[in-house]
């Protein structure tokens, strides 16, 4: 098969592809329902909440990059921008968020430095992302049971506390665990997954680079309540 018999296929796969989830979208939507909410909303604040929403994919592209940069892997910021939106609409419309995450990875394994960096990568800024989605949601609670004593609210805050400090206690091991250490773990690791533990060995000593990382999971988070707010 020749290469432009291939890349001519490859468009009406992508072809399909397209109509086919925008077929599932129109099918999907409640359009009258849809209308009625849009008529009742500024159009001033919906362009506003649209682009905050591009902004805070912004974020996250440049979280991924950094974490992309810290196995040695580089894209431009432009290019991991179009990956995030495309992924993004997948994760929207598919079942789950495999799938935008999936191309993800494959769009950026293509590299030539590390194929496991280019999943590892992906998965922490999942992580990350959850992490501090849990940080602010203890936050919340913490606010809620001092101000009214809730229950519920004081169940979270235990909870969270002991898992926060598990997860400082665990982050300490891993980050200050001697490297003669780490290499015998790595050691006594199948070779199969010697790779993936090397890749998390790749964010050890890297304070500054963990420390931005942190604060764009934060900020995402926070400036995503804000929109919610606002739709409010």
């Amino acid at each position: 098969m020749t290469r432009t018999r291939s890349r001519q296929l490859l468009f009406i796969f992508k072809l399909i592809v397209t109509i086919g989830l925008c077929t599932l979208i129109f099918v999907k939507v409640d359009w009258n329902e849809s209308w009625a909410a849009l008529r009742k909303t500024s159009p001033l604040l919906l362009s506003v909440v649209f682009a905050g929403m591009l902004l805070n994919v912004m974020t996250s592209t440049l979280k991924w990059k950094i974490l992309l940069s810290l196995h040695g892997i580089q894209f431009s910021l432009s290019q991991l921008y179009r990956y995030y939106l495309i992924g993004s609409f997948f994760n929207n419309f598919l079942p789950s968020t495999i799938g935008g995450d999936g191309y993800r990875i494959f769009k950026t394994m293509s590299n030539p430095i590390s194929k496991s960096g280019a999943w590892a990568s992906v998965f922490i800024e999942r992580i990350t992302g959850l992490l501090a989605m849990l940080v602010t949601g203890f936050i919340g609670a913490l606010v809620s049971y001092l101000q009214t004593g809730n229950e519920m609210a004081g169940y979270v805050v235990f909870w969270g506390c002991c898992s926060l400090l598990a997860g400082i206690v665990t982050a300490l091991a891993a980050l200050l665990a001697p490297k003669s250490f780490m290499a015998g773990i790595r050691n006594r690791i199948p070779d199969k997954f010697a790779r993936a533990f090397d890749c998390f060995l790749d964010y050890r000593g890297r304070r500054k680079e963990a420390l931005y990382v942190a604060m764009l999971s934060l900020f995402f988070q926070c400036f995503l309540l804000v929109l919610y707010v606002l739709l409010i």
